[in-house]
């Protein structure tokens, strides 16, 4: 897009917002959302961001413990009522708080509403968590917590963190995948051909391994690297095959005879037997099995990152199916440039979430 017509874009969308009354429909969104994965923009007035700052950080922004050193669930950007313009409205993931103190500086927003819903919303004692997809541009999910005041929102995402974080990582990963991923690939196309497994994956992922029961792609970008791990188990319906022992037995297995980093054995990517491994029972799209995160070793050398590996049940191929995303990336310098392990890994995770 040229410099004009990019210029001509934002005045065109910042004039909509400003001038929007109620009766206003918003156009069916034509462009696709912006902004990196892993970052969550909050939009509410100043007072109330700051009184809510702990609570947020607290629900949605607390550390994770499987990456080293700890970065927090979401990134948080605060865009203040007058800056939400431009391009912001466009970014993928938004958080927009609204009370009764500063509903009037939001009352444009409701047009994202049915008739008089806005309104009746703030009237209401409790408070409504609401989601709204594809307003503005396509594969865009808008989270509204509305309240009759800060304090109840306070309340509200002290017990229901987890709902909340939930819902939006479950929509990143969602309009993520929609938004960069792609039933073409050529792993796709293998996978679809040979075992009737579907999934999605962006074109800046490599095809690399090509092995009976093992595939990866990988992507690199500067310092990072980033690989997506396929591990097609024999046909079987032993239960035990996603156990917490049992999946990362398979993880080492799978590292000695895939993924061996000299011509002896000696040095393989394996699991780290120093940090800790969080595992939950995971049902992926309706697939039934496991989740872990953990920290990969090459063993035998000075080298790792997280990983995250799920397990599951495949009906349609009559297999168990292991598929890991794992990240490198030692520097640490460049966060703000957007480079973060959370990112690499949320890229990761959205093509593990298209599986069918």
């Amino acid at each position: 897009m040229s410099k004009s017509k990019f210029l001509f874009a934002i005045i065109g969308l910042s004039a909509l917002l400003l001038a929007c009354g109620s009766d206003t429909k918003i156009s069916k969104p034509v462009n696709n959302s912006i902004g990196y994965i892993g970052e969550l923009n909050i939009t509410t007035d100043f007072q109330t961001y700051d009184y809510l700052r702990d609570a947020l950080i607290n629900s949605v922004a607390s550390p994770q413990p499987y990456l080293s050193p700890s970065e927090a669930f979401y990134k948080l950007n605060f865009i203040a009522i007058n800056s939400y313009n431009g391009s912001y409205p466009e970014y993928q993931l938004q958080l927009l708080i609204v009370t009764e103190e500063n509903k009037k500086e939001l009352q444009h927003l409701e047009m994202m509403f049915e008739d008089n819903e806005f309104d009746s919303l703030i009237a209401l004692p409790q408070v409504s968590f609401i989601q709204k997809r594809d307003v503005w541009v396509k594969n865009q999910s808008i989270f509204f917590l509305i309240g009759p005041s800060a304090e109840t929102i306070r309340l509200y995402l002290n017990q229901e963190k987890e709902t909340i974080k939930t819902a939006l990582y479950n929509a990143e990963l969602k309009d993520y995948a929609k938004r960069a991923c792609n039933k073409k690939h050529p792993l796709s196309k293998i996978l679809e051909s040979k075992y009737g497994i579907g999934l999605a994956l962006p074109d800046f992922f490599e095809l690399d391994i090509q092995e009976d029961g093992f595939y990866s792609a990988n992507w690199e970008e500067g310092d990072a690297n980033c690989n997506l791990l396929i591990s097609i188990l024999p046909p079987s319906t032993d239960t035990a095959l996603y156990l917490k022992e049992t999946t990362l037995a398979q993880r080492d297995k799978d590292g000695k005879k895939y993924l061996p980093m000299d011509s002896v054995g000696i040095f393989y990517l394996g699991t780290s037997k120093v940090f800790n491994h969080f595992y939950e029972p995971y049902n992926l799209n309706g697939y039934k099995g496991s989740k872990i995160n953990g920290y990969w070793v090459i063993e035998g050398l000075f080298r790792g990152g997280p990983f995250t590996r799920y397990t599951v049940y495949h009906p349609p191929s009559g297999r168990w199916i292991a598929i890991e995303g794992l990240v490198y990336y030692p520097n640490l310098e460049e966060k703000q440039l957007g480079k973060t392990k959370t990112r690499y890994m949320r890229t990761l995770e959205s093509i593990i979430h298209t599986l069918r």
